[in-house]
């Protein structure tokens, strides 16, 4: 944005050079978008933010409304899950969460435990179902 207005700024300043800064334009252009793929799904907890969009899809579908966050990065979960899943609240307590979020091994968000939501049906609903065929 800072190159555009100052090529545009040289080029109302010098007419002549206003097809030399195009192409100066389309240069930066360019490398901007080539590093910006290039760069694509690097950085910033990229790995953390994966496995948050896997939880907050599945606490959508799931029915789920309350999430509580363990360790370090708890915070930081947190925060990114109330952009992933904006109807799932956060809670304190581990007890009566829906979803308990941990660490694991590496570091990287893990579903400890799930409290099944209000309403569903519990595993061994399905066999009950057959019976009543």
């Amino acid at each position: 944005m800072l190159s555009a207005k100052v090529l545009i700024q040289l080029s109302s300043l010098r007419p002549g050079a206003t097809r030399y800064l195009a192409v100066a334009f389309a240069l930066v252009l360019v490398t901007g978008f080539g590093c910006g793929v290039s760069n694509r799904a690097q950085g910033w907890h990229t790995d953390a933010v994966k496995e948050l969009r896997i939880i907050a899809a599945k606490a959508r579908s799931g029915n789920f409304h309350t999430v509580s966050f363990q360790g370090a990065q708890g915070d930081l979960w947190r925060e990114t899950m109330g952009i992933l899943n904006p109807d799932l609240r956060p809670s304190n307590d581990t007890q009566t969460a829906d979803i308990n979020i941990s660490p694991d091994a590496f570091d990287l968000p893990s579903v400890v435990s799930i409290r099944q939501p209000d309403g569903a049906v519990p595993n061994h609903g399905e066999s009950k179902l057959r019976e009543n065929r």
